[in-house]
């Protein structure tokens, strides 16, 4: 074997591959929301009848059915962060900024 090809399998040997970079926590998680989104147009919709048991709120098993599905629209991916935060935001002022005042 000749020197040229020694030196070439020792270079090809010593070649590092290059690594796909992480992409940013926003990316992830806009591919998710983008992955939801088609998901609601797959996936049907459904409703469970729900009992009160010893005042406990549970779930019918036996009572399960289809209902009409409304699927996400386009601008349903930019708002629905919005949304989720509007929705629990007594959660994050009591739970989050509520500490620091006492």
């Amino acid at each position: 074997m000749s020197t040229k090809a020694r030196s070439h399998e020792r270079s090809s040997d010593n070649i590092e591959r290059k690594k796909l970079p992480m992409p940013d926590v926003f990316v992830i998680l806009f591919g998710f929301m983008i992955l939801i989104v088609l998901a609601s147009y797959i996936i049907p919709a459904g409703s469970y009848e729900r009992v009160i048991n010893n005042g406990l709120t549970q779930v019918d098993t036996d009572s399960f059915r289809y209902i009409s599905a409304e699927p996400l629209g386009f601008l349903d991916l930019f708002t629905a962060i919005h949304k989720g935060l509007v929705g629990r935001i007594e959660h994050y002022l009591f739970d989050f900024g509520g500490w620091r005042c006492a």
